[in-house]
């Protein structure tokens, strides 16, 4: 999904995507991080929101 959303923005040249485990936050996980912001118990429905707001691209 995040892959898509990044080729679909044309981001994937500034844009590093890494797998992780939980960075010491694994109550509040899923977990992702951007630039140096966690945001915590990311979903399906909430993860190309808070990646359209994180990079700040308009929303659908």
């Amino acid at each position: 999904m995040i892959q898509d959303f990044l080729k679909e923005n044309h981001l994937e040249d500034e844009v590093t995507l890494k797998g992780a485990h939980c960075m010491s936050q694994c109550d509040k996980g899923p977990i992702m991080k951007v630039n140096d912001e966690l945001v915590n118990n990311i979903t399906e429905d909430t993860l190309l929101d808070s990646l359209e707001q994180k990079l700040g691209l308009n929303s659908r």
